[in-house]
């Protein structure tokens, strides 16, 4: 086995790349607006309300505190009640569904079971919102390395994000993966700082078909962690 070619550390992108992320926060926004309109809100049906909705979150970004005030603002319907009623609902859905893909915890013992690598996040967010997800999806055992941008003030995809990682764990670029959903965050500034990169299809809101030229920026494409585990299991670093 060539060294250059041995991975010894693997980095993954959180939302939408080890749990649908997208999914569980329509679904907990959905039941929201479900939630209001039983306690008394009118004029709009759970799809346009959702609709609504959506558009805030576009509007304001997903880390906005206030969407549901905003919400109930924009149809005149301001209620502390209702608000109270939304947010509750909201919690109670993404603390009930979150869940692991499932073929992320295989993925996971075959890497503790069979190779050394150490295992990292990289990951965009509050910290403690991306800590609360981790730490709800049982990945902590797992992750020895965990890094947020809001922890170190470097969003994706400015590369120094992943050069900081780098650092952080004194790896080395070109022994590293870095398994990610979206091709302009999780594969092109990684491919600058000269580590591997996985492009991992989960029918998520950033995935993409590759045209050829986005293919040679990519190591591995796949569409599982179950499907890397097969292309890289001969060249991860052995057991110590």
């Amino acid at each position: 086995m060539n060294s250059v070619d041995t991975i010894d550390t693997i980095f993954f992108d959180l939302d939408d790349t080890l749990f649908d992320a997208t999914g569980l926060a329509e679904k907990a926004r959905r039941a929201a607006i479900e939630a209001m309109i039983e306690k008394g809100l009118t004029g709009v049906t759970a799809e346009q309300g959702y609709a609504i909705l959506k558009e805030i979150v576009e509007e304001f970004g997903s880390n906005y505190d206030n969407h549901f005030n905003m919400f109930l603002k924009r149809l005149n319907q301001f209620s502390s009640k209702l608000v109270s009623v939304s947010v509750i609902t909201y919690h109670k859905i993404k603390v009930q569904e979150i869940r692991l893909y499932p073929d992320v915890f295989e993925f996971l013992q075959n890497i503790k079971n069979h190779s050394s690598c150490t295992l990292g996040i990289i990951t965009d967010g509050l910290a403690i919102k991306q800590y609360e997800k981790i730490l709800r999806l049982g990945l902590d055992p797992f992750f020895s390395e965990v890094f947020i941008s809001d922890e170190i003030g470097i969003r994706k995809p400015n590369p120094k994000i992943y050069e900081w990682a780098i650092e952080k764990t004194k790896c080395f670029p070109e022994k590293s993966l870095y398994v990610g959903d979206r091709f302009d965050y999780d594969v092109i500034p990684v491919k600058k700082v000269g580590m591997k990169t996985c492009f991992i299809h989960r029918n998520g809101k950033h995935d993409k078909v590759l045209d050829e030229a986005s293919r040679k920026l990519v190591d591995y494409e796949v569409k599982d962690l179950a499907d890397l585990w097969a292309k890289i299991k001969d060249i991860v670093a052995p057991p110590s």
